[in-house]
């Protein structure tokens, strides 16, 4: 999914006291997409950096809470210029669960 970043935001799911880093995307088409990147502490370890006004591209798949309304994307990656953020592994594993590592995944193109 490519698109430009609208908003940034957080979200909490209510059986985790760990925050969420929360995106919404529009599309080229017009259509708006929520996307779910891992938690926040994560993706600030990993040195994440992601405004306003970015054009992305987003691999992942689409999910659904029971508590909320609508669907998300979950993300796997996230593609900003040369730089790709690798969040989840190609099963859909999130990364800061292997091993409990936080070493930098992301990479230049």
């Amino acid at each position: 999914m490519h698109g430009t970043i609208f908003s940034i935001g957080t979200f909490r799911l209510s059986d985790t006291p760990v925050e969420g880093l929360r995106l919404g995307v529009k599309t080229s088409e017009g259509e708006t997409i929520a996307v779910h990147a891992g938690p926040r502490p994560y993706c600030e370890s990993q040195n994440i950096e992601l405004h306003y006004g970015d054009e992305v591209t987003i691999t992942g798949a689409p999910s659904r809470i029971a508590a909320w309304r609508g669907e998300f994307l979950m993300a796997s990656t996230i593609q900003r210029g040369n730089k790709t953020y690798h969040l989840r592994d190609s099963d859909g594993t999130p990364r800061w669960t292997t091993g409990g590592s936080t070493e930098n995944r992301s990479s230049e193109q």
